[in-house]
C-alpha cells in the first residue's frame, strides 16, 4: 500500500501542487487512510498475525510525456463531489499539457509499503 502523505515531486507546475494537495483533502473527505502503507505492519499484527516483514521503499519515476497522476484521474469524482469547480479543472489542464511541453520531465517520489504477516506458530 501508499502513503499519499509521503509522496513528493520535483519539477512539478505549480498548479499542479494545487491539485495535489485537493486530491488528499479529497480522500480525506471519502474516509480513507492515507497512511494505510506506514500502518500495515500494526494493522497486521492486530489481526493476529505475526509480522514477518514490514518495510517501506521510495519508487523514483521520471514523468513520462501524457502520463497522468491518479488525482487527474479522479477530478470528475472531485468536481460531483463539489470539492472542485470546472475552472480549477482546466487550469490543472493546462498545467498538464505544459508539463508535457517541456523536455525537463518531473520526477516523482512515491513511498510504497510492504508487509506479510503469518498466523503464529502453535
Amino acid at each position: 500500500d501508499a502513503d499519499l502523505t509521503g509522496s513528493r515531486t520535483l519539477g512539478l507546475d505549480p498548479e499542479l501542487g494545487d491539485l495535489f494537495t485537493r486530491y488528499v483533502d479529497f480522500q480525506r473527505a471519502r474516509g480513507n487512510d492515507l497512511q494505510a502503507g506506514i500502518r500495515l505492519g500494526r494493522l497486521l499484527a492486530a489481526a493476529g498475525l505475526e509480522v514477518v516483514l514490514h518495510r517501506g521503499d521510495y519508487n523514483v519515476v521520471t514523468a513520462a510525456v501524457g502520463m497522468r497522476p491518479a488525482a487527474w484521474a479522479a477530478r470528475n469524482a472531485m468536481l460531483a463531489d463539489g470539492l472542485v469547480t470546472a475552472d480549477e479543472v482546466g487550469r490543472w489542464d493546462a498545467a498538464l499539457q505544459r508539463m508535457d511541453a517541456h523536455a525537463e520531465r518531473p520526477t516523482l517520489f512515491l513511498p510504497q509499503f510492504t508487509a506479510i504477516g503469518r498466523r503464529p506458530s502453535l
